[in-house]
């Protein structure tokens, strides 16, 4: 009976030996290889993974740009789009053809030239540029030239520089208007503010008609004012 279990001993043992034997990997992975000390482990390719894709086939990591480089591409970037926005919001013949449209006379000389052109009506802003008042009635004469394109608009500082040409012509405050003739004849003048504006606009309109428009003052249709209608 004792000598049955000791025969059974190297049986069970190689068993047990087959059993670790099949679940561990191929031991050819754990070859070590040549190197210093027993941590170094061989880097070439097991059979195991001839399938799988290989480290030096993939693209090489591209390394992230400096600070630098990123801030003059954005540069380049932005330069770019303001030249797009400026071509598309500017006319390649607008700047160089087109006039003013309030032209800036400063001497007596300049003056006198553009009484002298040709012209249905000219209208003569007097200003200063320290004067509010004065500000405040640009935008409503620059809406004015637009509107009537065929009256001549000049604009006329009060300077020390020239001061003959206001003193000349009697100018006694800012902002004042003059309103001329094709013959250069002073057909109107006046005080002007925003609140005058659109009576001026009238005026003009009724010159370039050639007729003048009364306001009427009743509920019939024949009562009629006489009075001036715009109040300058």
């Amino acid at each position: 009976m004792s000598s049955t279990p000791r025969k059974m001993i190297p049986s069970l043992f190689a068993l047990v030996l087959l059993a670790l034997v099949c679940c561990l990997p191929s031991a050819e992975c754990f070859q070590p290889r040549q190197g210093h000390g027993n941590r170094h482990f061989r880097t070439s390719k097991p059979h195991d993974y001839a399938n799988l894709p290989s480290v030096e086939d993939e693209a090489p990591p591209v390394a992230p740009s400096s600070f630098r480089q990123r801030m003059l591409v954005r540069i380049q970037k932005e330069d770019l789009r303001k030249r797009r926005t400026q071509g598309a919001h500017t006319s390649p013949k607008s700047s160089s053809s087109s006039p003013p449209l309030i032209q800036d006379v400063r001497t007596m000389e300049e003056f006198k030239t553009a009484l002298d052109e040709n012209h249905p009506l000219m209208v003569a802003l007097w200003y200063s540029p320290w004067c509010l008042a004065c500000r405040s009635v640009v935008p409503g004469m620059r809406a004015l030239a637009k509107h009537h394109p065929n009256i001549k608009f000049i604009q006329i500082p009060v300077l020390e520089e020239n001061a003959n040409l206001h003193q000349g012509l009697q100018v006694p405050s800012v902002p004042f208007v003059h309103l001329y003739l094709p013959d250069s004849h002073l057909a109107e003048e006046g005080k002007l503010s925003r609140r005058k504006m659109s009576a001026f606009h009238r005026m003009l309109h009724d010159y370039e008609m050639g007729r003048c428009s009364l306001e009427r003052v009743g509920l019939e249709e024949e009562e009629w004012s006489t009075s001036c209608p715009y109040s300058l």
